[in-house]
This record gives structure tokens, C-alpha cells and sequence, in this order.
């Protein structure tokens, strides 16, 4: 029967010392528990009587067992709520990283919205001053055509010309004085309308020269006798629809049926901007 019960023992040792290096501690210790649990049953099963040093034995090893299996579990829960809390600081950690990057988001699309809100800014400023500038080109070169056009030297166009000679040719075989007077610019332009008179069929007699005036004439001046006014009138008429400044008289001692003098160019007013 010791024989028996010796190998049933070092039976149990070697699954218990099995479970503990193929397993872990918590399984040799739990089936040693319940292996020393069942011992009374055990007993009354094989109809034995367990010697009484081997159940101070066992019993000893029970509570050798059972203090091994609480500390064990105590290590275990230690170290599982080691292991919890490590996880749920990093966790934590995690989630704070996480708010940081979020915030560091936000500044970052904050300070681009602000760039992004100067930059319209500058270009709305930019835009501002360049329709200043643009206003500014424009207001300077509608005052330099005025003054190109101001001190641009008069001239007859190809039309003019002949609206003169349609206009004077009833006069054919009458005497005109023209005058040339002053600077260069109303020599030129006395020239130029002595022509077309001369081609309507008009006795042209041109006379004067250069040479200031004083005082200044500007525009052109007609006369023509009383006794004969038709071709006042009709200068008066012509240089009307020429849209060039005159102003004439009527005179009774004149030594040609008509004369005229030609000006300074008439200096442009116009207060418009």
C-alpha cells in the first residue's frame, strides 16, 4: 500500500513540476490546491488510512501551497494593475499628444487665416494704388495732349480746303487781302488759307511778314466794304463752320473787296479736368 501511495505521489510531483515549466507557477499551484483538497476523498475511496505524518505532510504543504498561491495572485494583481496603470498613462499621454497636435492645427490654420487675411489686405491696398496710379497717368496725359494740341500749329485739311473753295468760288475775279502777321505758326497758317482763296478764283494779294504783334491778335479778322457785304458774310459763315475764331467789320475805305488777318492760334480754355 506505501508503495502504491509513493508512486501515486511522485505522480502528482511530476504533473505539478510539468504544469509549473510548461505553464506557469499559478497552474502548479491550483491543481496542488485542489489535489490537497481531495486528499480526504481520496482516502475514503481507496478505503485507507493515511498515516499521520503524511498528513501533517500534506497538510503543511497545504498551507505552503496556499500561502505560494496567494502571494502569487497578490504579485500577479500587482502587476496587472502595474501594467493598467502604465497602459492608461500612455493612453493618457496619447490623448494629450493628440490635443497638443489638435491646438498646434488650429494655431496653424489661425496664423494662416491671418496671413491669408493681411496678404488680401496688401493686394486690395496694391489695387488701390495702382488705380491711383492708373487715374494719376491718365489725368497727365489728357494735359499733355491738351498741350500738344494747344501748341500743335494749325492746319487745313484736305476738306477744309475745298469747303473754302466751294464756299468762295462765287466771288471769282474779287480782290482779297491777306495779311501774314506775327510769329511763325499764323505766317504758316495765313499761307495755307491763301491757297484754297487763290484756287476758289479770289485775286489773292498776300502782303506782311514776321514779326511779333502787339498787341496780340488772336483768331481771324475780316473786313470788307459796306457797299458789298455778300463776301463778308460769307467769310463770317465760312470760317464759322471751319470753327475758327473771327471777328469782322464792315468798313467804306477799303482798297480791295475783302482782307484778312490771321492771328495767334487762340489759347483753348476748358476747365473740365
Amino acid at each position: 500500500m506505501k508503495k502504491y501511495l509513493l508512486v501515486l505521489i511522485f505522480f502528482v510531483i511530476c504533473v505539478l513540476s510539468l504544469l509549473f515549466f510548461v505553464l506557469s507557477w499559478w497552474w502548479a499551484l491550483t491543481v496542488g490546491l485542489i489535489i490537497l483538497g481531495t486528499l480526504g476523498y481520496i482516502e475514503k475511496i481507496l478505503n485507507t488510512n493515511w498515516p499521520k505524518n503524511w498528513k501533517i505532510f500534506f497538510l503543511i504543504l497545504f498551507v505552503t501551497l496556499s500561502i505560494g498561491q496567494a502571494t502569487y495572485s497578490r504579485y500577479k494583481e500587482r502587476v496587472t494593475n502595474e501594467q493598467f496603470n502604465l497602459k492608461q498613462r500612455k493612453a493618457a499621454e496619447q490623448v494629450a499628444a493628440l490635443h497638443a497636435r489638435s491646438n498646434e492645427a488650429a494655431l496653424s490654420a489661425e496664423e494662416a487665416k491671418l496671413r491669408a487675411t493681411d496678404a488680401q489686405q496688401k493686394q486690395q491696398q496694391l489695387q488701390r494704388e495702382n488705380l491711383e496710379l492708373s487715374l494719376q497717368v491718365e489725368k497727365e496725359r489728357r494735359a499733355r495732349v491738351k498741350l500738344e494740341e494747344q501748341l500743335a500749329p494749325r492746319r487745313l485739311s484736305k476738306a477744309n480746303r475745298a469747303l473754302i473753295i466751294n464756299a468762295m468760288s462765287r466771288f471769282r475775279g474779287m480782290t482779297i487781302k491777306v495779311q501774314r502777321r506775327g510769329e511763325m505758326e499764323p505766317y504758316a497758317y495765313a499761307n495755307e488759307i491763301a491757297q484754297p482763296l487763290q484756287a476758289s478764283g479770289l485775286r489773292v494779294q498776300v502782303d506782311g511778314g514776321m514779326g511779333g504783334m502787339s498787341p496780340p491778335e488772336y483768331g481771324v479778322i475780316w473786313w470788307a466794304r459796306k457797299e458789298n457785304p455778300d463776301i463778308g458774310n460769307a467769310l463770317s459763315k465760312l470760317f464759322t463752320d471751319l470753327q475758327i475764331p473771327n471777328q469782322g467789320y464792315f468798313i467804306k475805305d477799303l482798297d480791295a473787296d475783302a482782307a484778312l488777318s490771321v492771328g495767334l492760334k487762340p489759347p483753348k480754355i476748358n476747365s473740365s479736368p
